[in-house]
């Protein structure tokens, strides 16, 4: 009896770990092509929207202010079209965004129109009670005629829980150079566009401790191919690091607030 007892035991534990097993084994198989488009090129990924799942290596890191069983419902990088003219939606609304574009074009910038020299880039989380959040990220480049500075203008916004934020910015990477990167961001009172110290340097922070290895190696390989634009800069970063840099993008501008907290974590700017 004590031999058909423990029979029986060993085959309901077996039983309930076949549960467990078949919908994960069911998930990584329909992960397949998601990991095919990740390795695609960065010329691919332009031409055409593309859907991203979380392509971090196995043992990338967590944020630990995100709420368990917040789930990624999709995630988009736009094409070089829908990209230009959501930016250009965007910026004929955004006071914000019309501001940093003046003090660029009056520094000597120059926006730059053509459809590849912006980028555009729709997160969509959801957690356990069906509460849903999205990040979205937009930008375009800018240039001086005559110099190798690097110029962009873009916004970052999270909305959840009937609330948004949007945290918009110009950067500047001087003589091409994308490691002594100088960022603008406006005054929300005056409007009035002040240096900022947070969003650039945090978000680098922020892959290099807590993305994998080959995020990491991206922050630097990406400049080779970007040809000193950051939407392309951004579209390498984006294609090779996948949900882990739209999560530092996310937690940069995350004021900690339940609100945005639980879908993209926090950290300080």
């Amino acid at each position: 009896m004590k031999r058909i007892f423990v029979i029986r035991i060993v085959a309901i534990v077996l039983s309930c770990t076949l549960l467990v097993l078949t919908p994960l084994a069911t998930q990584l198989g329909a992960a397949t092509p998601q990991g095919e488009k990740h390795d695609a090129s960065v010329g691919a990924i332009l031409d055409s929207s593309s859907e991203l799942s979380n392509l971090q290596e196995p043992n990338a890191k967590t944020q630990e202010a995100e709420e368990p069983g917040v789930k990624v419902l999709s995630s988009q990088i736009l094409g070089r079209g829908p990209a230009a003219m959501s930016f250009s939606r965007l910026s004929k609304s955004d006071e914000e965004l019309q501001a940093v574009s003046r003090e660029l074009m009056q520094q000597g910038y120059k926006p730059q129109t053509r459809p590849e020299n912006h980028f555009g880039w729709d997160i969509a989380y959801q957690r356990r009670d069906g509460e849903t959040a999205k990040v979205s990220i937009r930008l375009q480049d800018y240039a001086k005629p005559g110099s190798k500075d690097a110029g962009a203008i873009g916004s970052i916004t999270i909305a959840a829980s009937n609330r948004s934020d949007t945290y918009s910015f110009s950067l500047i990477a001087p003589e091409g150079n994308f490691e002594k990167v100088i960022e603008y961001r406006v005054d929300r009172q005056t409007l009035k566009v002040e240096q900022a110290h947070s969003f650039w340097t945090c978000f680098r922070d922020r892959v290099s401790s807590q993305c994998a290895g080959v995020c990491i190696t991206a922050l630097g390989s990406c400049l080779v191919t970007s040809g000193g634009s950051w939407a392309s800069y951004l579209l390498c970063l984006a294609s090779r690091c996948g949900l882990c840099a739209a999560k530092a993008f996310g937690c940069c501008l995350c004021d900690c607030s339940w609100w945005c907290r639980w879908a993209v974590g926090c950290c300080h700017r």
